[in-house]
């Protein structure tokens, strides 16, 4: 069963306002929960490739809390509803909008297993990144010079 539930998106296009509304349906855990960005290609068929991924950290949820997930950029925060639930803020810190467009949609998807690839040698561990970058971490976090 899916632990979230897309509510709607919310102000399309419009930078630190643009937004996910997601509701928890059953109790769970955020971390095996991913949010994608892609394309409607036709009614009811998305296109399977995305550029843009959002993949929540550990968070136990409870049915009937809501997740509210800005594109633009922002510190995550968590606030107790007068309903007695709670509103998780995230934020997923893109530079730009990405449910602009009118084919643009979100896909929520529920992952049990996953597995990464093996860490590299540290001789290896900063090979490839942006000059200048220290770590991937400070490449995907530093300012657009576009």
């Amino acid at each position: 069963m899916m632990i979230l539930k897309i509510v709607q998106i919310a102000d399309r296009g419009v930078p630190h306002k643009e937004r996910v509304h997601l509701a928890v349906e059953t109790d769970g855990d955020l971390v095996s929960c991913l949010v994608l960005g892609t394309y409607f290609v036709r009614p009811s068929t998305f296109y399977n490739i995305s550029s843009n991924a959002y993949w929540f950290e550990p968070q136990k949820v409870l049915a009937g809390d809501r997740i509210i997930l800005y594109t633009g950029p922002g510190s995550k925060f968590v606030r107790e509803a007068p309903d007695g639930k709670k509103d998780y803020f995230y934020y997923w810190n893109r530079k730009r909008t990405i449910f602009g467009e009118e084919k643009a949609c979100a896909v929520v998807v529920r992952i049990s297993e996953w597995q990464s690839s093996p860490e590299p040698a540290p001789a290896l561990q900063d090979a490839g990144n942006p000059p200048g970058a220290a770590s991937l971490q400070e490449a995907l976090e530093a300012p657009s010079t576009e």
